[in-house]
């Protein structure tokens, strides 16, 4: 059978893809959006530099044209960056909305028994909190 030939062996060679790069680049931008819209949320200012090394490095001002140049030499699509801009502008006030509300998720969570049992059962390792 095909499965059990010990003749026939398979060399896998997937093409190169930038997902990572592009993953990185998106997340970097956002996480430099969050930094700039924290201050119209009422958020204490927190510059790049305090996040030094790593992450601060990947989000000073200059974020968007290191983007821009890496993917004009990578050979791809530097509209990447505008689609990156305009979803983080879409999405942060939502995270912004659900980190305010945090806190109060986790009293709830603290005075709430059967809520916290339910949480330990589906998300924690058993018996870690016990």
């Amino acid at each position: 059978t095909f499965f059990l030939d010990k003749e026939l062996s398979v060399l896998h060679l997937p093409p190169h893809t930038p997902s990572q790069l592009l993953q990185d680049i998106a997340r970097f931008l956002y996480e430099r959006y969050k930094l700039v819209m924290a201050k119209n949320y009422g958020m204490k200012n927190c510059p790049p530099e305090s996040l030094d090394p790593y992450p601060g490095l990947f989000l000073r001002d200059d974020v968007e044209k290191h983007a821009l140049n890496i993917l004009q030499r990578k050979g791809l699509s530097m509209d990447f960056v505008n689609r990156a801009r305009k979803y983080a502008q879409k999405k942060l006030p939502h995270f912004f909305k659900f980190m305010r509300r945090w806190p109060e998720l986790m009293d709830a969570l603290s005075e709430d028994d059967v809520l916290r049992r339910t949480f330990q059962k589906k998300l924690l390792v058993e018996g870690e909190y016990q």
